[in-house]
């Protein structure tokens, strides 16, 4: 087939594809390429693509991604999965090298760094028996939560997430009830029993009289997690809040949310657990009423349009599911595509954060396909352009079968899976890292906590794409081809292009370096010292090396506490913000200094140990007149045998 070429002025257009470069570039604008594909790539990093200056009348083929990286959009809370009790007991039935790669795979600086999870306010489908914090026998009520108890949880779910906090303290934990107990019940029960969707042929309501008492359930969950020192950031008033599934579920009209928020839940929680924020809906995008009851526009905009009630709600959170009757007798999973009616809502409601909770692939595990690899990247990378800021996965680990459940066949996938090969040895057991794992991985740790969606353009509707701006002001852009056949592009942003091919059924990544050198205010006549730099054969790791502007080049200090890098410019000048690009040791202690004089230092910021686990931190810089820079060790991080290490020290000035 021909193909149309398109004549552009003021550009210059670089050819090139991960694995070969066909024009002449600018040295040091490399674009680090990572693919995970259905042809067998698992993140893997191809050799980086050179960029090169827009120049005048060059030809552009028609299908172009442009970059504008000073659009910013929604600030990211991350990437994240859910700590559900069948989750953490497929990792408990693991040896201890199994479980520990298993955590370090989500969890570690070299695995996904996941920064939010999730978990159940009692059970669901995907748990091992059914139970809530107060079960009574039947015809016993307990307005005071007397008898309430986290105990179910302190043998699985809070050891695993206490383990997730080693790796991340900050992890911020959303947390979700499928149903109340059974005694506040219209039903009596806390599973539906009947599967109706949305049409209530079992009435899963709470009782209005017991409204007060279940406020007081869920705020005495909030406050048993924070003495356990997991602070929940994110209360749902209930899991899929229209659904009636065969499994734990919990009713909610819009009449009833309003009256519950607005005269119950809201104010205790705003008295007595101040720290976590309130979210509603946590169900579908779609808008179909005739399986989704009043539909994601439809409750949300009569809950938000309530001032009493939408005091107290912080956002909504949805999940990826759809209904297609066609599907659903084929045994397929349906793809959700109401990805604009996410932007519909924020425009009407700018104060709400949106939140996507939960996805995963139906209907089977699928070990080892593509098909769900596919799926999450494509839903993640709609919902970032739709204004979400945060997307979690459901189950972290599920078994070979897609489970296990109670007293429900709800097989599903999940990014890693085990097979137990022999119920008397688990030395034999099967870890399986799926396509999808290496799909969120990427996603994970270029979308971390302080990142921003960018605005981005293209002339293609068949490639799914999003630009995230990281901390040092480089943007990861994902591109994904969902289609059988490759797809060629070229991106843009501030001066810069270059071409790529995208393989067919394949999630790309690119990060971009900062391209437009104004942004860094450093005088050509700036001085740098190190204190000490290790002694190595192998690698340069001298003082110049961390002002450079090159990230794969570095400041190594010898292997002591004590440490200092300094910089010195010509001038006094007003510091507005100073980044740190470290390798490692980043959550070591150490403080940042300024001076006019290099003999009097004032204090920009100090980290104890631990308190920073930022690999590119940035640090306002106050308005202090600066001409000398000091990053200062104190102690390096706890059995670190190594020195400190800086890609880059990058101040900005006024």
């Amino acid at each position: 087939m021909k193909k149309r070429v398109l004549l552009v002025g003021l550009l210059s257009i670089a050819i090139a594809c991960p694995s070969q470069v066909f024009a002449q570039t600018d040295a040091g604008k490399k674009v680090q390429v990572f693919k995970t594909s259905k042809a067998g790539d698992k993140d893997y990093q191809y050799q980086s693509i050179d960029m090169k200056k827009m120049q005048d009348q060059e030809l552009l083929t028609d299908e172009t991604i442009q970059i504008f990286s000073g659009e910013k959009g929604q600030k990211m809370l991350g990437i994240g999965g859910s700590v559900s009790e069948s989750a953490v007991s497929n990792i408990n039935r693991l040896n201890a090298e199994n479980q520990q790669k298993i955590y370090d795979a989500y969890f570690s600086r070299n695995g996904s760094q996941y920064s939010v999870i999730r978990s159940t306010v009692g059970s669901a489908d995907f748990s091992l028996s059914e139970y809530s914090y107060n079960d009574l026998p039947k015809g016993e009520i307990d307005l005071e939560q007397e008898k309430f108890s986290i105990k179910p949880d302190e043998d699985d779910i809070i050891p695993a997430i206490k383990r997730i906090q080693t790796y991340n303290p900050n992890v911020k934990l959303f947390a979700a009830p499928w149903s109340p107990p059974a005694w506040m019940k219209e039903s009596g029960r806390r599973r539906s029993i009947i599967p109706s969707k949305g049409i209530p042929l079992v009435n899963n309501a709470v009782k209005p009289e017991y409204y007060d008492a279940y406020a007081k359930y869920l705020v005495k969950y909030l406050k048993a997690y924070n003495a356990y020192g997991i602070p929940i950031f994110n209360l749902s008033l209930n899991n899929e809040t229209q659904n009636n599934p065969p499994w734990e579920s919990g009713f909610w009209s819009t009449d009833a949310t309003i009256e519950f928020i607005a005269n119950h839940l809201g104010p205790l929680m705003e008295k007595e657990a101040p720290e976590t924020e309130l979210v509603i809906w946590d169900w579908v995008k779609s808008d179909n009423r005739l399986f989704f009851r009043d539909g994601f526009l439809g409750y949300n905009r009569t809950v938000l349009s309530n001032q009493a009630a939408s005091k107290y709600i912080d956002g909504v959170a949805f999940h990826w599911y759809e209904v297609n009757v066609i599907d659903a007798l084929q045994g397929k999973p349906t793809w959700d595509k109401n990805f604009q009616n996410l932007s519909t809502l924020k425009k009407e409601f700018p104060q709400i954060h949106l939140y996507a909770t939960e996805g995963c692939q139906e209907m089977g595990p699928w070990i080892n396909e593509w098909e769900p690899a596919g799926r999450y990247s494509y839903d993640i990378i709609n919902d970032i352009e739709n204004h979400t800021e945060t997307w979690i996965d459901w189950n972290l680990v599920l078994d070979s079968n897609g489970g296990p459940t109670h007293d429900v066949d709800n097989k599903c996938h999940a990014p890693i899976m085990v097979n137990y090969h022999d119920p008397n040895s688990q030395d034999d057991d099967e870890v399986i890292f799926n396509p999808s794992y290496y799909v969120l991985k990427r996603l994970s740790k270029e979308i971390q906590p302080g990142t921003y969606q960018v605005k981005t353009d293209s002339t293609t509707t068949a490639i799914d794409r999003t630009a995230i701006l990281q901390k040092d002001e480089s943007v990861s852009l994902f591109l994904n081809n969902n289609n059988e056949e490759e797809k060629e592009v070229t991106v843009i942003q501030d001066g810069y292009y270059f071409k790529t091919r995208l393989s067919p059924n394949s999630m790309t990544t690119f990060k971009i370096p900062p391209l437009n050198e104004t942004k860094r205010s450093i005088d050509d006549n700036l001085s740098i010292t190190a204190s000490s730099i290790e002694k190595t054969i192998v690698n340069r790791v001298d003082a110049r090396l961390a002002v450079d502007s090159n990230h794969s080049t570095r400041w190594a200090s010898s292997w002591t506490d004590q440490a200092t890098l300094t910089m010195r410019f010509p001038n006094v000048q007003k510091l507005k913000s100073l980044t740190l690009h470290f390798q490692h040791g980043w959550d070591s202690q150490f403080r940042v200094e300024v001076s006019t004089d290099g003999q009097n230092w004032q204090e920009l910021r100090r980290f104890s140990e631990g308190e920073n686990n930022e690999q590119i931190l940035t640090i306002l810089g106050k308005d202090l007149q600066a001409k000398y820079i000091r990053f200062a060790g104190e102690k390096r991080a706890t059995g670190n045998k190594y020195g400190y290490s800086l890609f880059e020290m990058m101040p900005t000035f006024e």
